[in-house]
């Protein structure tokens, strides 16, 4: 604290100067002004500063929450999506996706589902030979084994009408007890021997 009349410092809460005996006022300094202004100044710095860590540790834990939420939901999306192009038909692209799941849910599973379903489609397009492919890929799956003959009987068919009857009786010799196929084998017998016979 400094005296009005001599300027010189007196000790804080002084009464009178100690140098001219004058009576002191009880204004502040500047200069203590200033150090009070300072040490305002330095409390929003300290409480900004922990807000920072504390808005810092928010936003990481937000972003962890976001990522781990990612790696959940993601598989779970990448399903839904190749259940729709399955149920849409797109069989190759849903066979893709189901395998890139690697074994998420019933994934492994639907692989097969898939193949299935195109197999099945193939057989009702009269793409007899890629649908006997895959039915033989599926093995034992559902009622693949029927389909399979049931794929090879109208491919067997198939030929024997464009007069094919080489690759028919083929066919048909595979699977004698299916239907009439029996009956059908006979008949492509008897019409490639005509064949060959009118060929002489």
């Amino acid at each position: 604290m400094l005296c009005d009349k001599c300027g010189k410092e007196i000790p804080k809460g002084s009464a009178f100067c100690n140098y001219c005996g004058r009576k002191v006022t009880i204004n502040t300094t500047p200069q203590e002004k200033t150090s009070e202004i300072r040490n305002d100044g330095l409390i929003p710095k300290k409480i900004s500063y922990r807000k920072k860590i504390i808005i810092s540790i928010a936003l990481f834990l937000i972003l962890c929450l976001i990522f781990v939420g990612y790696l959940i939901a993601a598989p779970y999306i990448s399903y839904i999506q190749a259940k729709s192009l399955m149920n849409n038909g797109e069989f190759d692209k849903a066979t893709q996706a189901f395998t890139n799941l690697d074994g998420y849910k019933d994934s492994d599973e639907l692989i097969n589902e898939t193949k299935y379903l195109k197999a099945q489609h193939l057989l009702k397009t009269k793409e007899y030979e890629k649908a006997i492919e895959l039915f033989i890929n599926l093995v034992n799956y559902k009622d693949s084994v029927k389909l399979k003959t049931e794929s090879k009987y109208l491919l067997a068919k198939q030929n024997s009408s464009q007069d094919n009857y080489t690759l028919a009786i083929e066919i048909f010799e595979q699977i004698q007890e299916y239907k009439d196929s029996s009956n059908l084998l006979q008949e492509a017998n008897y019409r490639e021997g005509v064949k060959q016979f009118v060929s002489f």
